[in-house]
């Protein structure tokens, strides 16, 4: 079960027992030719977050993770800014 508030998804984890797990979502705009590289980093870092692209026109990628993980998931975005043009898109919710 997924109960969504705001960025912040509460889903039941069927592995350690029915736990809830707090997951968080953030949205990013990168540039049509970088999503894929994105998504290679962080599969690189298995089980870090996932990527899915919300918006294929606009460019817009959505990164969903354990609270656990958001400092790690936030290095690794700090990094890979010095390489291209990653924006914050909280803003958009997908078309």
């Amino acid at each position: 079960m997924l109960v969504v508030t705001g960025d912040i998804v509460l889903q039941k984890d069927g592995v350690s027992g029915g736990n809830t797990v707090a997951m968080v979502r953030r949205r990013f705009k990168v540039e049509r030719e970088n999503v894929a590289y994105v998504r290679h980093v962080f599969e690189g870092y298995e089980g870090l977050a996932t990527v899915t692209t919300v918006n294929r026109t606009a460019s817009i990628i959505e990164l969903t993770m354990s609270e656990d993980f958001v400092e790690d998931v936030d290095r690794i975005c700090s990094a890979l800014r010095s390489e291209i043009n990653l924006y914050d898109a909280e803003g958009d919710r997908g078309a």
